[in-house]
């Protein structure tokens, strides 16, 4: 299906091996463990096993570059990886047996091309760190010494294991038949079904621009996809002879990334990190933003320098234990706890200023910007409403602001952001309806104010966790016959208001579970929790008081998460 930009056609996974592939010499390496390799040869075998024509979808494969240029495997090179190894593996089987035909037949149409230079090469080249260790599993037979090689990496001993996997696979088909002929036409039934059966959508895309949307979209759909290779591809081609500059950095900034342990955290890193350099920035144009601003050798190299600098930062900003605050005394308590605040709040839309802030204030200046940003988070979780975009935009652009040096306090933030960060009146009456469905938000936020109510300095923090202490609902989800005269409409309206939640222990939790309040007040009243026992000083419990109630937090909550 033609478009110009995109080619659409459904395809047997084999039949994409009529051609010679190249997987990015900066690609990511092999990495399927046997699990995800017995995974796909016993999902191919019940497939083949059915009656009638077979026939088994194995997903999308996307390859980029012009027509006619060797395209380059985008997303699916694991996949192609493992069927090569399978294929290779029935073509080792004929060549035990002698079957010149049918040995033939599977090299030139699925494994090997001739090269006047090079000799036989496989069809499929895998990235700089693999390509060499690959090729002789499809371009040799069993007994050839080039099979002999050391596992020298962690993505060798994988496709070692594979190739051996595969061996075993041929094995076991060979076993169900006595006859060799019945082991032949099994085999050749295997390779037809692959090509015409395991069937791909192969997505032919005319350069790495329209990869990097097409996967944003596919992302979308909740299917994997590659966009921070798509970023690399752009960078290394940059880089040019300089690759040696380049690649350390960029594997640095993984490394660092990864131990994280955030899905999907170096796409939005990148996007981050793009706002914090140009402002606000649609997660479909993170590539082109960098196409056209980063080109050439300098300018790549400048750039992987600073991501790899920025990814630290990053790592800091989301790591209350990091080792960038050891140095930020006498600020480091705050800092550490403000992170961890945030983290716990779960926002991602305020990282671009954190990175800004965290690379470029002052350490008294980000103390106070971390702990600012404690409250504004809360502010808007409570009474931001539908402003998510809007948010995220005026992050975006006071991030932008510190990188440019237009902000360089704490102060030139808050009247930047005035307009989009709750005031006093607006937030009291936010919170004073405020539904919460997410229990630890809940529990963060009548922890922080029992600590206000207590006089703590510093309230907003999150406490120390203490995993005794349990989320109470005094009005029960599904009242029943211990709470006449509220109908069911009304519960489910005030379950989750904030008013109707306290904090317990929770051994006393688990004891009055749906009992009626009156049965609820002793306990209640024992609780060491002042926010907790002053609702035992109420003779019923319903809508009127769990309005009255979160009226009296809402006025702590100004307290609890000023402005100033």
């Amino acid at each position: 299906m033609p478009t110009g930009l995109i080619d659409i056609d459904d395809v047997g996974i084999a039949s994409v091996l009529s051609k010679q592939l190249v997987v990015p010499l900066n690609q990511r390496e092999y990495s399927w463990e046997d699990e995800h390799v017995r995974q796909l040869f016993d999902d191919l075998q019940r497939a083949l096993d059915k009656s009638g024509s077979p026939v088994y979808f194995l997903g999308t494969i996307a390859l980029t570059g012009p027509v006619n240029d060797p395209p380059e495997v985008t997303d699916g090179q694991q996949r192609l990886a493992t069927i090569m190894l399978l294929l290779a593996a029935m073509r080792d089987y004929f060549h035990e047996k002698q079957n010149t035909t049918l040995v033939n037949w599977i090299q030139n149409n699925y494994l090997i091309d001739s090269d006047p230079d090079q000799g036989y090469v496989s069809r499929l080249a895998l990235n700089v760190d693999d390509r060499e260790f690959f090729a002789p599993f499809i371009t040799s037979f069993p007994a050839d010494p080039k099979r002999q090689v050391e596992a020298k990496r962690d993505s060798h001993k994988r496709i070692m294991a594979a190739a051996a996997l595969a061996a075993a696979r041929v094995k076991t088909i060979c076993s169900a038949y006595t006859k060799e002929s019945d082991r032949t036409n099994r085999l050749r039934e295997w390779v037809n079904f692959l090509t015409n059966g395991a069937i791909i959508i192969k997505l032919r895309l005319a350069n790495d621009l329209n990869a990097f949307k097409m996967f944003e979209t596919l992302n979308d759909r909740g299917l994997r996809t590659s966009q921070v290779d798509i970023v690399k591809n752009y960078l290394f081609q940059q880089a040019d002879d300089k690759m040696g500059d380049v690649q350390p950095k960029w594997s640095k900034m993984v490394s660092v990334l990864e131990g994280l342990d955030i899905d999907d955290i170096a796409v939005h890193f990148l996007r981050h990190f793009m706002m914090y350099k140009h402002g606000a920035i649609h997660r479909d144009d993170v590539f082109q933003r960098i196409e056209e601003t980063v080109s050439g050798k300098r300018q790549t190299i400048d750039f992987v320098n600073e991501l790899a600098e920025a990814a630290a930062d990053y790592d800091a900003v989301l790591t209350s234990g990091h080792k960038k605050w050891n140095s930020y005394s006498p600020y480091t308590n705050s800092l550490r706890m403000s992170i961890k605040t945030i983290r716990e709040l779960g926002v991602a839309q305020i990282r671009p200023l954190l990175l800004a802030v965290a690379r470029q204030f002052d350490k008294k200046e980000t103390e106070l910007a971390f702990r600012r940003f404690v409250s504004w988070t809360v502010r808007f979780l409570i009474a931001g409403g539908g402003r998510g975009q809007a948010l995220e935009n005026a992050y975006a652009k006071a991030a932008n602001d510190i990188q440019a040096g237009r902000a360089k306090s704490v102060s030139d933030l808050a009247s930047s952001l005035s307009s989009i960060v709750p005031k006093d009146p607006d937030f009291e009456s936010a919170f004073s309806i405020a539904r919460v469905s997410k229990s630890h938000l809940a529990r963060y936020y009548l922890r922080s104010l029992e600590m206000k109510r207590k006089g703590v300095a510093e309230p907003e923090w999150i406490p120390n966790d203490d995993q005794v202490i349990n989320l109470e609902h005094i009005m029960p989800e599904n009242t029943g016959a211990n709470w006449r005269g509220i109908d069911e409409d009304t519960a489910q309206a005030f379950f989750p208001r904030i008013g109707n939640m306290v904090l317990m222990q929770a051994s006393k939790n688990s004891t009055i579970g749906n009992a009626k309040f009156s049965d609820k007040r002793d306990a209640l009243k024992n609780s060491t929790y002042l926010l907790t026992s002053e609702v035992a000083k109420q003779k019923t419990w319903g809508p009127a008081e769990i309005n009255e109630r979160q009226k009296d937090l809402a006025k702590l909550a100004v307290e609890t998460w000023p402005l100033q």
